[in-house]
């Protein structure tokens, strides 16, 4: 994070909830915004947030807070079923910015709807994918680019939860590993039960399945309790990874340990803790954010940049998490750019099989992740993965 003297980002959160305290703590950290207000429709949580974090207004009714406070950014971190309403009192109000936590939305019709109104408006839009703000993993997205493992020939993406409450993060950090160049084409997935648990994404319990992409790899994922276990961690929200096959090596990154690569002329890894850097890396993406909006906004100090958190490239991992819905629902290849309908999801929805039962354990997968090989195993050139007719 740089110094910077201009006067701070206001930022104001809707939603007083768990996440919203990470993003408290991130914008302590940030030297660009600056949090001045809360709100919530619990009164009681919204004025215990305020007290918590030294705020002088908190809010239970938006529209008040949109009028009262002088607003360069609208973080919301509701629960995503309620973020559209959000969204449609925000958009009108004349803020610069708006930050939505991931995913976009729960159902495909609130999404677009969500990008169209922040398009029509002129807000500018950006959602929550921190993980494009890790050193660490910006790193490793440089180890790609230099082609320490060839040309990449196969990608396997893994999370042990639902396709949307971990997939669009997955998706969005693979599109950002090949530096936002990813065109999808066609997607083929299955699904199997149907979550239903207090405060999480309504989605199949497990999802597996392949996309191609336009001159790229193949993208083979699973999302569920059935998808690979990554060693070196008991908290099961970092079970989650990336494995790479290049044309001379091969390379892997995690949530719980970091990345690796193993090539033709040299190996290196990178361990390091996610809970060590996640408000920083959240903290760097505020700056990030506030730095753009003095971009665009008249009222605030110019700077140049890029966000890689913007609407555009936040919407592609989006639209491959609907469109995997979708073929979920029809059983077969589906063009992963065309739109989706709530009429798709809400066919899956009746043609999935009841909840899991609570006492359900899932399996450790038998498939364990690829792993660097010992020093005392030679090192062999990955072989080109030719798909087969499809």
């Amino acid at each position: 994070m740089s110094e910077n003297t201009a006067a701070p980002v206001r930022v104001a959160l809707v939603g007083c909830g768990p996440r919203a305290e990470g993003h408290a703590r991130a914008l302590r950290l940030s030297s660009d915004c600056e949090l001045v207000a809360c709100c919530d429709v619990v009164e009681d949580r919204a004025a215990a947030f305020a007290a918590e974090w030294g705020l002088r207004h908190y809010y239970s009714d938006l529209p008040t807070m949109l009028k009262d406070q002088e607003l360069a950014l609208v973080d919301v971190a509701t629960p995503a079923a309620v973020r559209l309403p959000v969204v449609e009192q925000v958009a009108p109000a004349g803020v610069p910015g708006l930050l939505l936590e991931k995913p976009l939305a729960m159902r495909p019709d609130a999404g677009y709807r969500v990008l169209d109104l922040c398009r029509e408006s002129g807000v500018q839009l950006y959602v929550n994918h921190q993980l494009r703000f890790f050193p660490p993993i910006q790193r490793f997205q440089e180890v790609l680019r230099a082609g320490k493992i060839g040309r990449i020939r196969m990608v396997r993406a893994a999370t042990r939860w639902s396709l949307l409450e971990h997939g669009t993060h997955l998706f969005d950090l693979v599109n950002f590993l090949f530096e936002d160049a990813l065109v999808p084409e066609r997607l083929l997935v299955q699904a199997s039960g149907w979550e239903e648990q207090a405060g999480m994404p309504e989605c199949p319990t497990h999802t597996a399945g392949v996309l191609t992409t336009a001159e790229g790899p193949r993208v083979y994922f699973e999302c569920g309790p059935w998808a690979p276990s990554w060693p070196g961690t008991i908290n099961a929200w970092h079970q989650a990874g990336i494995d790479i096959v290049g044309s001379s090596g091969v390379a892997g990154w995690s949530l719980n340990r970091g990345w690796w690569y193993v090539g033709e002329n040299g190996r290196d890894e990178e361990r390091y803790e996610h809970d060590a850097l996640d408000d920083v890396a959240q903290a760097a993406l505020f700056d990030n954010i506030g730095a753009a909006l003095r971009q665009t906004s008249p009222t605030l100090e110019a700077a140049a940049i890029d966000v890689p958190t913007d609407a555009a490239r936040s919407a592609w991992s989006f639209q491959v998490v609907m469109a995997a819905l979708r073929s979920a629902c029809r059983r077969s290849w589906v063009d992963a750019l065309t739109p989706v309908s709530d009429k798709d999801v809400d066919r899956l929805h009746e043609v999935m099989p009841e909840p899991l039962p609570e006492s359900f354990v899932p399996p450790l997968s038998p498939v364990p992740p690829i792993d660097p090989a010992t020093p005392s195993e030679p090192v062999v050139p990955a072989q080109p993965v030719v798909p087969p007719e499809s």
